[in-house]
């Protein structure tokens, strides 16, 4: 294998398997940037690729050192709901990329997107720092489980996974953690 699609993201390096994926950085993407994003609104997923015949919709979230600041948005749901809005959005602007700017691009995603023989995956790859307190630790894995993301996206897939490092269930991808600057 070699992992040549680099990405950085989140304080992370995103090494993609060059053999087996085709993927964009989907919020980085001139198409939009410079056109479905000008929709007041617009929430867009980080990547998106292709893997086999299965279209990755790929949001990453690191909330390490800012546990306690997005706890409420781990065990309310929000999450959820926010990525939610994000796969709707991306979901409309690959299509809307793929009929107004390059079909060569977007074609690939597009087409599996209406083909029942591709799968759908979300994948939320999320780290975060557990609380002290064994209650509150139980809430938030809980709370973190693809359930709660199953019931915002079951329009679209039931094919949600949540991962992170520890854990990773996206194929050929490697992931690096990038220094941060620690807080004060």
């Amino acid at each position: 294998m070699e992992f040549t699609k680099e990405f950085t993201e989140e304080y992370q390096v995103f090494l993609f398997d060059d053999e087996s994926w085709n993927v964009l950085k989907y919020d980085g993407e001139t198409a939009y940037k410079d056109r479905i994003q000008k929709l007041q609104g617009t929430k867009a997923m980080d990547f998106v690729g292709i893997h086999d015949r299965d279209l990755f919709l790929i949001e990453v979230k690191d909330f390490r050192e800012y546990s306690v600041e997005n706890e409420w948005r781990l065990t309310s749901g929000n999450l959820a709901m926010e990525c939610g809005q994000k796969v709707r959005d991306t979901v409309a602007g690959i299509i809307g990329a793929y009929r107004t700017t390059d079909i060569q691009k977007w074609g690939v995603f597009a087409k599996a997107l209406v083909n029942t023989n591709s799968t759908i995956k979300v994948a939320i790859w999320l780290r975060y720092d557990l609380p002290r307190h064994n209650k509150q630790r139980e809430k938030v894995r809980a709370n973190v489980e693809a359930n709660m993301y199953k019931k915002q996206l079951n329009w679209l897939t039931s094919r949600v996974l949540v991962t992170g490092q520890d854990d990773n269930y996206i194929p050929d991808l490697q992931v690096r953690n990038l220094l941060r600057v620690q807080k004060p």
